[in-house]
């Protein structure tokens, strides 16, 4: 059976059944024409140019991605600095915390008491005050 491609059957081994028969000096030769109208030298000179501005871009990128890399680096110290520094005064607070214990309770009830003594104090002195300015007729 042969080949649909102009092939021998086993597969494809001569590309003259794709491109047809050109004259070619070999087997496997394919003749292209072009148009003169068509200026090879300046599609070069573009590709030339679309690399360089590709390679110009690809170096900003590169610096971009090294200063962001060096930018994360220094946020990262920075945290841990700030994370040493939140433990230390954490620290400082429960030693805080636990020396003064259970007495700053203690100073509040003794300052409450202090104030509700004052107070009932004051009131006495006042109703006892009334209480000769009546008698005296002072008040």
């Amino acid at each position: 059976m042969a080949s649909p491609y102009g092939g021998r059957g086993q597969g494809l081994r001569d590309r003259q059944g794709l491109f047809g028969s050109g004259g070619g000096n070999g087997p496997g030769e394919v003749h292209l024409t072009m148009d003169p109208s068509w200026d090879l030298d300046s599609e070069v000179d573009g590709l030339r140019a679309n690399i360089g501005r590709m390679k110009g871009l690809a170096l900003d990128i590169q610096e971009e991605s090294r200063l962001n890399s060096q930018l994360l680096n220094n946020l990262e110290k920075t945290f841990e600095k700030a994370r040493a520094n939140l433990k230390r005064t954490m620290k400082r607070v429960d030693r805080a915390f636990k020396f003064t214990g259970s007495s700053h309770i203690l100073l509040l009830l003794v300052f409450a008491i202090g104030v509700i003594m004052v107070f009932y104090i004051w009131t006495k002195i006042y109703n006892m005050g009334k209480f000769v300015g009546k008698v005296s007729g002072i008040l």
